[in-house]
C-alpha cells in the first residue's frame, strides 16, 4: 500500500528512471498505473513534475492520461519511502518495438506502421498547437494497443520526461536519446516542434527496416555519423505501394527546413483513398479537448485559490457555477482541478452516486488517507478537544460505510461529517468540486451545502456546478455565483480554428454561427466531428472549399440546435411559450416595458417569467438601466415565428398596443413599430415611423442605421411625386454622405433634381450637397460646376456665403492655398458684419486650415483660436471641432504634449455636447501623436478605440482611416503580414468609396511594405498604379513621397544616379510642401530622410567622401529635429563608411554603432536594432572579442526570430527570410553562433 491509497498488484517494468507497477486506487476501485522514480534520482523531482503537469495538460485519445502526483509518505515497502510518483491510465499494450517484432513482412504490417505513423503525427500536432515539444520520440515511448480489429491499433505516445514548453534560441542541454536525437540539437542550432518529426522519422526507420538509420560502438562515432552520413536507403516492400518511405525520408532530413513545416503537413502528405478516413481522424476528429474562454470565470477562480493558500486564511466563500448541460461546466472545472494540482493544493472530488452519502464517501476516504499519508493523524480537532482528528469516531471515515445508519440517523451523519471537513480544513486545506451537485445524492448534497452556508475559520473552498441556477441560495447567501454565459465570436472562432485549421477560421463565419446558434462549447464540438466525419478531406482541406465545410458544419449545428434546444422550447410552459412567440416578431430588441405593455402582463409576473426564460438560456438581457430582452439565438427566433398563425395580425396587435401607449423615443422603437406596421399592412403609417426613425438616427450619428430606415420608408412610400417622398431622398442622400458614400449620394440627389422645378428654391441646397460630394469623390471640374448652378438660384446673401465657403473647401483641397485665402478674406469681410458669430468662426477655421497647409502654423493657430473663442459662447459641439484643429497644428508644430492635452479637453467635453464621430476623430488624432513620440501601444490603443466607434457608426471613411494607422504601427514594429491585413481592408474600404486619395495613399503604403520585404518588383508595380491614380484625380500632395519612394525602388536595383534624382527631387518638394505628406510624418522628417538616402547612395557607389560629409552635416546642422531612431541611422551609416573608409570619420565604427544602438534601447525590436547589433558583432570579432561579438550576433538572432514568428503566410515569411539583406545575415549566424569548437 502507498499513501493509504494504492494498493500494488505487480510490476509493468522497471528501467532506469525507476519502475512502473499496476496498481489499485482505493478511493475509486480502477486499476491505474504507477509510476515510481528512483530514490537515486530524486534530484528530477522537476522533472517528474514537470512531465505530470505536462501531461495533466493535454487530453487526446492518443496520450495517456494522468491523475495523481506526489511523494511516498506512508507504505508498508520501506524501499519505496520518500520516492516520487505519479498515476496514470492502465494501458494493457505493448512498445512498438515489441509489436511489430511479431508482425511479419507483408501487406498488413506495411499499414499497421502507416496507421502508427498517422496517429502519431496526429498527437504531435496536437501537442505542438499547445506549444510542447516531446524531444524523446522513439519505439519505447509508442504504446500500442490493439483493437478488437486485427487490421486497427490505437497508438499511445508516451514518457514526457524531456518535453517542454519553452525552447531556448541556444545552449540547450542534449536531451533525448541520441540514435533518435535531431542534428539541430547536437549542434546546439536553434530548434523548434520539427526536431520531434525528425525523431518520429527515425522511429518509422527503425521499425520499418529493423534498424537505425545511424549505429556505432560509441556515442561520438553516432554523433558524427547522424551529423555528416546521408540517411541509408529505405527498402521498399515488394508489390506493396506504400508512401511511407518518401514520408520517413522527409522527415529524416538533417536540415530540419527541409522536412515538412509540420505534423500537420506531414498528415497531408500522407492522404489516400486507403487511409482517408484515419487521416481525416488524425486533422479533424481526435484532436484533443477543446477550453476556449472563460478567463472571467477563471479569475474569480484564481482569487479563491490564491486566498486558500494566504498566509492568513479566513475562510472564503462558497462558489456555485449554474449553466445548460453542454455550456461547459465541467470543462472548467477540470481547468481549476488542474490549476489546483499544479499549485500544491490538495483536490478532493465528490461522485455523482445516489446511495446516501455515497456521492461524499470517496471525498471522506481520500481525506482521511492524506491525512494518514501526511502524518497529521494526531493534529487536534479544534471542535473536539484531544481528539485527533483522524481517527475520530466518525461513522465509516476510514475504509468503508457502516452497515447501519448512526445513532441519531442521517442528520447525526450529515453533521459529523461536516465537522468533520470543517476541522480537517484548518490543518489540510482543500478544494472541494462538486460537479453536478444537482445530480448527486439528496444526503451528499445536504452535506454540502451545510458546508456552504455554515461559515467559519478554515481553509476550504467549495466550487459546485449545477445546471439550473436554483432561486434559493442553496450554498448560502454570500456564496459566489457564476452563470456561464455561452462562447463570445472570438471564442467561436476559436473553436473553428482548433476544429477545423485555420481554413474555416473566418470572422465572417463565426459571427454567422454565433448569431443563428450562438456558442454552447459541446454543440459546436460535436457538430464539428459530424462534418468533419461526413466530409472528404479534400473538401476539408481545401481552402477555396471552406463554404462547403461552413455549410455542412451549419447542417449538423442546426439538427444539435434542434436536438438541444427544440426539445427543450416545446417542454416549456405555455407563458413562457408564449412570450418566446411574442419576441420572435421582433427584428430590434424591445424594452422591458415595451414587452410588458405588448403581452400584457403585471410587472412581477413578467419579470418572473424573463429571469427564468434568461437562466434557461433563451434570452439575453442587455441595457442599463432600461433592460432589453432578445431571444439568444436567430435560429429559434426563426423557427418559433415561422410556426406562428396570423402572423399579420399578432403585428397589428402589437403595433396598436405600442402606438396607443407612450409613443416611443428612441430611434430603435421607432423603427420597430414602423416594422410592426409594415407587416401588418399598414404601410402609410409604417412609413411614417420609418422616416422619423431615419431622422433619429441620422441625428445620433448613426448612419448605417439611418440608411437602412429610409429605405424602408422609401419602400412603403406610395406617392413617387409628393413632397413627402422627396424628403425622403433628401435623407436618403444625407445618409450616403454620413456613411461616406459619395457616389450614391450623387446619385440620390440626382433623382431629386430631376423631379423638381427649376424654379424651386430647394435646388440651390441640393447643387450645393452635389457639389460637396464631388469635391470629396476628386471630380473639382463636376464639383465647381453644381456650386455655380447653386450660386445662380441662392435666394439670399447668407444662402451665397455658404456656398462660397464650399468652393473655398475645394480650393483648399486642391491645394490652390493662395487662391483660397483670397477668397476667405473677402468672406471675412461680410461674416464680420453679421450679428450671427458664428459666420465668423467659420471663416476663421477655414483660414487657418488654408494657413496650416501653407506651413504657416502660427497663423493657423491664431485663426483656430479665434474660432474657438467664439465656439465657446455659442457651440459648445463646434468648439469640441476647434480644440481639434488646435490639437493639429500643435503636433504639426511637434508639441505632441500640447496637442494630447488639447485633445483630452476635446475629449472630455465630447462626454457632455459631442458626437460619437467626434470622438473618434480625437482618438484617431491621439493615436497619431502617441506614434510620432513612438509610444506605440499608446497609438495602436487610441487607433483600436477609434475604429470601433467608427465601425459601430458604420462610418467607411473613420474605420478606413482608424485601420490606415493601425498599419502604420505594425509597420514601424515590423509586424509586416498585420500591416498588410490592415492595409488591404483600409485600401477595400477607400475603393468602396471611390475616395481616390485615400486609395493613392494606400497604394503609396503597399509600396513601402513591398519595399521593406525587398520584393522590388511589386513595390514598383504599385507604385505605378498609384502615380497614375494620382494623375488622374490631380492629388497634389503626394508628389514628395512618389519621389522618395521610386528613388527607395531604383536604390534597391542598384541604379544610384536615378535614385539619386529621385531623392533629390523628393528633397525639393518636402521642403515646399510645408507640413503635408499624406502620412503620420512631418514634410521636415521626410525632408531629412531624403538626405539620408543620397548619403547611402553616395557609399554604394564608392562616394564614401561625399556621404561622410551628408551625414556629418545632418548631425550637425539639425541636431533638435532629429528624432531617437533617424540619428541612430545616420550614427548606424556613419559607423558603416567608418569601417570601410577610417580616415573619412573621426570617430570609429566601434562608437557609432554603440551609440547608434543606445539611442533606441527603448525599441529593441526594429529592423534597425537587428542591423546595428550585427555590425557590432562583426566589429567585436573583428577584434577579437568573441563573446561580446556572440553576444550581438545573439540579440541579432532574437530580433530576426521575432520578425519571422509574426508571419502566418508561408509566402511572406520567405520573403522576409529570402531578402538580400537578410539572407546573408541569417546564414552567417547559423555559423556564428556554433558552441565553442561545434561543427556546423
Amino acid at each position: 500500500m502507498i499513501n493509504e491509497r494504492y494498493t500494488i498488484l505487480g510490476m509493468i517494468g522497471k528501467g532506469g528512471a525507476g519502475e512502473v507497477f499496476l496498481a489499485e486506487d482505493t478511493l475509486s476501485g480502477n486499476r491505474i498505473a504507477l509510476k515510481l522514480l528512483s530514490l537515486s534520482r530524486r534530484v528530477e523531482e522537476n522533472s517528474i513534475g514537470k512531465e505530470f503537469s505536462v501531461l495533466a495538460d493535454l487530453s487526446h485519445p492518443n496520450l495517456v492520461r494522468v491523475f495523481d502526483f506526489g511523494t511516498v509518505t506512508r507504505t508498508d515497502e520501506p524501499r519505496y519511502a520518500g520516492r516520487l510518483f505519479y498515476t496514470m491510465e492502465h494501458l494493457d499494450g505493448e512498445d512498438a518495438l515489441g509489436y511489430f517484432e511479431a508482425i511479419a513482412t507483408g501487406s498488413r504490417r506495411v499499414e499497421l506502421l502507416e496507421e502508427l505513423c498517422i496517429q502519431t503525427l496526429g498527437v504531435l500536432d496536437y501537442i505542438h498547437r499547445q506549444g510542447v515539444i516531446h524531444f524523446d520520440v522513439k519505439p519505447h515511448n509508442v504504446l500500442i494497443l490493439p483493437s478488437k480489429e486485427a487490421r486497427v491499433l490505437t497508438v499511445k505516445l508516451t514518457d514526457f520526461g524531456f518535453s517542454t514548453r519553452t525552447v531556448e534560441m541556444v545552449d540547450l542541454p542534449l536531451r533525448g536519446t541520441l540514435e533518435y536525437t535531431a542534428p539541430e540539437i547536437v549542434q546546439g542550432h536553434s530548434i523548434d516542434q520539427r526536431a520531434d518529426l525528425y525523431s518520429l522519422g527515425v522511429t518509422l526507420f527503425h521499425l520499418w527496416t529493423g534498424h537505425c538509420p545511424f549505429e556505432a560502438g560509441s556515442p561520438v562515432d553516432l554523433l558524427k555519423k547522424t551529423l555528416s552520413e546521408p540517411l541509408p536507403e529505405i527498402p521498399t516492400v515488394g508489390g506493396v505501394e506504400s508512401k511511407l518511405p518518401e514520408i520517413i525520408g522527409a522527415l529524416c532530413q538533417k536540415n530540419p527546413d527541409k522536412r515538412p513545416a509540420s505534423a500537420r503537413e506531414a498528415l497531408l502528405r500522407l492522404i489516400s483513398k486507403k487511409h482517408e478516413q484515419s487521416v481525416k481522424r488524425a486533422m479533424y476528429i481526435d484532436r484533443g479537448a477543446l477550453f476556449v474562454g472563460r478567463s472571467d470565470e477563471k479569475r474569480i477562480v484564481t482569487d479563491m485559490l490564491d486566498g486558500l493558500q494566504g498566509t492568513k486564511r479566513a475562510f472564503i466563500k462558497p462558489l456555485l457555477i449554474a449553466g445548460p448541460e453542454g455550456i461547459g461546466k465541467s470543462a472548467l472545472l477540470s481547468q481549476i482541478k488542474r490549476e489546483a494540482r499544479e499549485r500544491g493544493i490538495l483536490v478532493l472530488e465528490s461522485r455523482v452516486r445516489q446511495g446516501p452519502f455515497e456521492s461524499m464517501m470517496p471525498v471522506l476516504r481520500q481525506l482521511a488517507a492524506e491525512f494518514r499519508t501526511r502524518t497529521l493523524a494526531e493534529t487536534t480537532d479544534t471542535s473536539s478537544p484531544g481528539k485527533p482528528i483522524g481517527s475520530r469516531a466518525t461513522p465509516g471515515l476510514p475504509n468503508s460505510m457502516p452497515s447501519q445508519p448512526a445513532a441519531g440517523g442521517p442528520q447525526r451523519q450529515r453533521e459529523d461529517y461536516k465537522t468533520f471537513l470543517q476541522s480537517a480544513s484548518t490543518a489540510l486545506p482543500f478544494l472541494l468540486l462538486v460537479d453536478d451537485l444537482d445530480e448527486i445524492d439528496e444526503s451528499s448534497r445536504e452535506t454540502i451545502c451545510d458546508l456552504g452556508r455554515s461559515p467559519r475559520e478554515g481553509g476550504m473552498v467549495i466550487i459546485a456546478s449545477v445546471s439550473h441556477e436554483p432561486g434559493d441560495p442553496i450554498l448560502g447567501a454570500d456564496a459566489e455565483r457564476i452563470v456561464l454565459p455561452e462562447l463570445s465570436i472570438e471564442d467561436v472562432l476559436t473553436m473553428l480554428r482548433l476544429s477545423f485549421g485555420e481554413e474555416l477560421a473566418s470572422n465572417g463565419i463565426a459571427e454567422r454561427i454565433h448569431r443563428l446558434y450562438g456558442g454552447v462549447p459541446a454543440m459546436i464540438v460535436e457538430a464539428a466531428a459530424s462534418a468533419a466525419g461526413a466530409l472528404p478531406i479534400a473538401v476539408l482541406t481545401d481552402p477555396m472549399r471552406k463554404n462547403e465545410t461552413a455549410t455542412t458544419f451549419e447542417e449538423f449545428l442546426s439538427i444539435k440546435f434542434e436536438q438541444r434546444f427544440g426539445g427543450r422550447y416545446r417542454m416549456l410552459d405555455r407563458e413562457q411559450q408564449r412570450l418566446v412567440e411574442f419576441l420572435s416578431c421582433f427584428e430590434t430588441v424591445p424594452s422591458a416595458d415595451t414587452l410588458g405593455r405588448v403581452v400584457s402582463l403585471d410587472k412581477e409576473e413578467l419579470e418572473r417569467l424573463l429571469v427564468s426564460l434568461e437562466r434557461e438560456g433563451y434570452l439575453l438581457a442587455t441595457g442599463e438601466p432600461k433592460r432589453r430582452y432578445s431571444l439568444r439565438h436567430l435560429k429559434l427566433r426563426q423557427s418559433v415565428y415561422d410556426s406562428l398563425r396570423e402572423q399579420r395580425q399578432l403585428h397589428a396587435a402589437i403595433a396598436e398596443t405600442i402606438a396607443s401607449r407612450v409613443p416611443p423615443a428612441d430611434w430603435i422603437d421607432i423603427g420597430e413599430l414602423g416594422r410592426q406596421y409594415e407587416l401588418s399592412g399598414g404601410l402609410e403609417n409604417a412609413c411614417s415611423r420609418y422616416a422619423s426613425a431615419s431622422d433619429a438616427a441620422y441625428a445620433s450619428g448613426a448612419f448605417a442605421e439611418a440608411l437602412t430606415l429610409v429605405k424602408k420608408a422609401l419602400a412603403c412610400s406610395s406617392q413617387e411625386r409628393s413632397d413627402e417622398h422627396a424628403l425622403l431622398l433628401v435623407r436618403l442622400a444625407e445618409a450616403y454622405v454620413g456613411l461616406g458614400s459619395d457616389s450614391e449620394s450623387v446619385s440620390a440627389y440626382g433623382q431629386l433634381l430631376a423631379m423638381l422645378p427649376e424654379t424651386d428654391a430647394r435646388r440651390a441646397g441640393i447643387h450645393t450637397a452635389v457639389g460637396k460630394s464631388f469635391a470629396r469623390l476628386g471630380k473639382p471640374g463636376d464639383a465647381v460646376g453644381h456650386f455655380e448652378a447653386a450660386l445662380s438660384s441662392a435666394p439670399g446673401e447668407k444662402d451665397r456665403f455658404e456656398i462660397q465657403q464650399e468652393i473655398i473647401s475645394l480650393k483648399i483641397a486642391e491645394g490652390n492655398f493662395e487662391e483660397a485665402v483670397k477668397l476667405i478674406l473677402r468672406q471675412k469681410e461680410f461674416a464680420a458684419a453679421q450679428t450671427d458669430r458664428e459666420l465668423l468662426a467659420l471663416v476663421e477655421t477655414d483660414l487657418g486650415i488654408a494657413e496650416f497647409f501653407r506651413g504657416n502654423f502660427q497663423d493657423s493657430l491664431g485663426s483656430f483660436t479665434t474660432a474657438l473663442e467664439i465656439y465657446e459662447l455659442h457651440n459648445e459641439v463646434k468648439t469640441i471641432d476647434a480644440l481639434n484643429n488646435i490639437g493639429n497644428v500643435l503636433s504639426a508644430m511637434r508639441d505632441f504634449r500640447g496637442a494630447l492635452v488639447k485633445w483630452e479637453d476635446a475629449l472630455e467635453r465630447c462626454d457632455d455636447q459631442g458626437t460619437p464621430y467626434q470622438r473618434g476623430q480625437i482618438l484617431n488624432n491621439m493615436g497619431i501623436a502617441h506614434f510620432k513620440l513612438e509610444e506605440y501601444r499608446e497609438a495602436a490603443s487610441h487607433y483600436e478605440q477609434a475604429k470601433e466607434i467608427f465601425d459601430g457608426l458604420k462610418s467607411r471613411r473613420g474605420s478606413a482611416f482608424a485601420l490606415t494607422n493601425l498599419g502604420e504601427v505594425t509597420f514601424a514594429e515590423g509586424e509586416y503580414e498585420q500591416t498588410l491585413n490592415y492595409w488591404t481592408q483600409s485600401y477595400a474600404l477607400y475603393d468602396e468609396m471611390h475616395d481616390s486619395e485615400g486609395m493613392a495613399q494606400m497604394l503609396l503604403g503597399f509600396v513601402q511594405l513591398h519595399i521593406a520585404l525587398e520584393n522590388v518588383g511589386l513595390a514598383g508595380r504599385k507604385l505605378d498604379e498609384a502615380e497614375r491614380l494620382i494623375q488622374e484625380f490631380r492629388l497634389p500632395t503626394f508628389g514628395g513621397l512618389v519621389s522618395y519612394l521610386r528613388g527607395l525602388c531604383l536604390q534597391q536595383v542598384n541604379r544610384g544616379e536615378q535614385a539619386l534624382a529621385a531623392f533629390r527631387a523628393a528633397e525639393s518638394a518636402f521642403q515646399q510642401e510645408g507640413s503635408f505628406t499624406g502620412g503620420t510624418e512631418s514634410a521636415r522628417d521626410k525632408w531629412l530622410l531624403s538626405r539620408l538616402r543620397q548619403a547611402e547612395v553616395f557609399h554604394e557607389m564608392r562616394l564614401g567622401e561625399r556621404a561622410a560629409g551628408l551625414l556629418k552635416e545632418l548631425l550637425d546642422e539639425h541636431p533638435d529635429e532629429l528624432s531617437p531612431r533617424l540619428e541612430a541611422e545616420i550614427r548606424y551609416r556613419l559607423g558603416i563608411v567608418a569601417r570601410e573608409c577610417p580616415d573619412l570619420i573621426g570617430e570609429k565604427a566601434l562608437v557609432c554603432f554603440r551609440e547608434g544602438l543606445a539611442l533606441i534601447r527603448d525599441d529593441h525590436l526594429s529592423e534597425l536594432s537587428w542591423k546595428i547589433s550585427f555590425a557590432l558583432g562583426e566589429e567585436y570579432a573583428r577584434r577579437g572579442n568573441s563573446e561580446k561579438a556572440r553576444e550581438h550576433y545573439r540579440n541579432t538572432k532574437l530580433v530576426l526570430d521575432y520578425f519571422i514568428s509574426k508571419f502566418s503566410s508561408d509566402d511572406l515569411r520567405a520573403q522576409y527570410v529570402g531578402s538580400g539583406s537578410r539572407a546573408p545575415v541569417i546564414t552567417a549566424l547559423g555559423s556564428c553562433l556554433l558552441p565553442a569548437g561545434g561543427e556546423p
